[in-house]
């Protein structure tokens, strides 16, 4: 009986041309790490959803209430629109999120408008419910841009200095920092404002004739500085 071998023409091409083979595997390799170093990228780059956000706020209100009153009418008339791929509620004591998610052919600003036109077909409705000061709930639509909400560079001071001497010179970079072209916003974070409370007798004011405004006026001129001249 014979035995008839079989030969695969490549790997026996590839054994017999070992040194061919060793420079096309360094010119592939040295051609991807050439690649990967020169390709353009981006640091930051812009993260865009296509999600639309409706809060309800409705003081004084369980999230049974809420859900019942506002979200489900809202979901309801919501999933209608044409271009919705998921509608996501969340109801809470007192407040109400909606989160709807489009699909990528519909443009944020096309989808804001259409949740817009199914929220103002809802108000309208005679059993939307009324705030305590006889105004209708108002339903905010917004979006949110990643890229603009989270800061690309924290910058953090400490020292031994007191927390107003650190805002002092927060402000100062705050100021050259915005100098430049490509920053849009700097913010200082971590230190409060300076507030003064003021706490009121009405019955008094009432009888000195006193008003809000002359409080208010008063506390102003009181902390005025004025050029002079001698």
């Amino acid at each position: 009986m014979s035995h008839q071998s079989k030969e695969f023409s490549i790997s026996s091409w590839a054994v017999d041309n070992r040194v061919t083979v060793y420079i096309l595997t360094f010119l592939i390799v040295i051609t991807g790490v050439i690649a990967y170093v020169t390709m353009p990228r981006e640091d930051f780059p812009e993260v865009i959803e296509n999600k639309v956000y409706i809060s309800s706020v409705f003081p004084g209100n369980s999230a049974e209430d809420v859900e019942k009153l506002i979200v489900k009418p809202l979901e309801k008339e919501i999933k209608n629109i044409s271009g919705v791929d998921k509608v996501t509620a969340s109801s809470f004591q007192d407040y109400g999120m909606i989160v709807v998610e489009f699909a990528d052919k519909v443009g944020i600003e096309e989808a804001k408008v259409k949740i817009k036109d199914k929220v103002d077909i809802v108000k309208a409705d005679t059993d939307w419910p009324n705030l305590d000061n006889g105004s209708k709930v108002d339903p905010s639509v917004f979006e949110l841009n990643i890229s603009e909400e989270v800061p690309i560079l924290n910058i953090n001071m400490q020292g031994n200095y007191t927390t107003q001497q650190l805002k002092d010179y927060g402000k100062k970079l705050q100021d050259d920092i915005e100098e430049i072209a490509e920053v849009k916003k700097v913010d200082i974070l971590g230190v409060d404002d300076k507030e003064v409370e003021i706490a009121v007798d009405i019955f008094k004011m009432t009888a000195a004739q006193v008003s809000f405004d002359d409080i208010q006026n008063a506390v102003k001129y009181e902390n005025m500085t004025l050029s002079g001249e001698i």
